[in-house]
């Protein structure tokens, strides 16, 4: 499946704090932070990969994770995804989820730390 002019737009708009605050949406880049976004119970829009993604174990098992939650999945070159991502070498994976507001008492009801000045 092709990217669509909308998501690829929106990808870029995503990379400013400013865009990401009036859309409500973060993107997430990279296997770790996808796999524990989702795991976190993230309300994910759609995922973007390249090839790349396939070429590890761990690329792999997160791909069949995210089959599994049965999200909207675009794969592009690692070409295509260079240009979208806000990394330097991106991994091959990228996901626009919307952007979870945590109030304090919920933050220290976890055991959330802080600093203080």
């Amino acid at each position: 499946m092709d990217l669509s002019q909308q998501k690829r737009r929106l990808l870029g708009r995503l990379r400013t704090g400013k865009s990401r605050k009036k859309e409500g949406l973060v993107l997430v880049e990279g296997l770790r932070a996808v796999k524990e976004a989702i795991d976190a119970g993230a309300e994910v829009r759609f995922v973007v990969v390249s090839e790349r993604i396939e070429s590890t174990t761990a690329g792999l098992e997160l791909m069949e994770h995210i089959r599994k939650e049965n999200l909207d999945i675009t794969s592009v070159s690692d070409k295509e995804l260079a240009p979208l991502a806000d990394t330097k070498h991106p991994q091959g994976i990228l996901m626009v989820c919307k952007e979870r507001q945590v109030e304090l008492p919920d933050v220290l009801r976890i055991g959330g730390c802080y600093l203080g000045a």
